[in-house]
């Protein structure tokens, strides 16, 4: 019985202990974000500093293999993640009816906002935040709708920063974006077929031309 109490008790203390590190690398990264933002500071080293580096680091600590833990470990998932990439870039020029692409992007765009944008939100947002907040709370729904919001959340400053109008629909197509992409995070157990879908995203809304309305 009391062999059974004190392996309750090393339980408890370990979820408390568990739930305040994360709270704590959570509010380090979204202050560390913002202050970063309202000073203009922004860039793809920076981001892999404090974002993707943090994540390794916190999981390596929690004596876990963090490329197995974020399942990059294996590209499952890839050929239907492309493929879904397809339908998405098809019907989003079926529907804004694209007049064109424009590949005279900078090689700083290219790198920044749509190779390796994509690796390290995703490494934070899906892979981390959303599978420790299932653990603590059992349930994904709970973990997707969390890192859904967080997602969102941030990219406010940014948007901020860059004095882009903020709207409902932007702000809600972010939203639905980071919920899809958990499910899909979830179906394919590949951390991969999230960022090729994220760089994609981005590439299509950096490089498709749309009629001036």
């Amino acid at each position: 019985m009391n062999r059974y109490l004190d392996n309750s008790i090393e339980k408890s203390h370990k979820t408390i202990s568990h739930r305040i590190a994360f709270s704590s690398f959570i509010i380090s990264f979204l202050l560390t974000y913002t202050i970063s933002c309202a000073l203009h500071i922004d860039g793809i080293l920076l981001r892999l500093c404090t974002w993707t580096l943090p994540v390794f680091m916190y999981l390596w600590a929690q004596h876990k293999n963090p490329f197995v833990y974020l399942k990059l470990q294996t590209k499952a998932g890839l050929l239907w993640a492309f493929s879904f990439c397809v339908i998405i870039f098809g019907l989003g020029s079926l529907l804004r009816g694209v007049t064109g692409l424009n590949l005279s992007i900078p090689t700083d765009v290219w790198w920044n906002v749509i190779i390796l944008v994509g690796l390290s939100e995703e490494v934070v947002f899906r892979g981390f935040i959303l599978q420790q907040i299932e653990e603590m709370t059992e349930s994904f729904w709970v973990g997707n709708s969390v890192q859904a919001i967080l997602f969102a959340v941030t990219h406010v400053p940014y948007w901020l920063s860059q004095s882009q109008q903020i709207t409902s629909g932007l702000i809600a197509f972010v939203l639905i974006s980071g919920f899809l992409l958990g499910i899909i995070f979830r179906k394919t157990e590949s951390l991969w077929a999230c960022m090729l879908i994220h760089s994609v995203n981005n590439f299509c809304s950096i490089a498709l031309v749309y009629p001036k309305i």
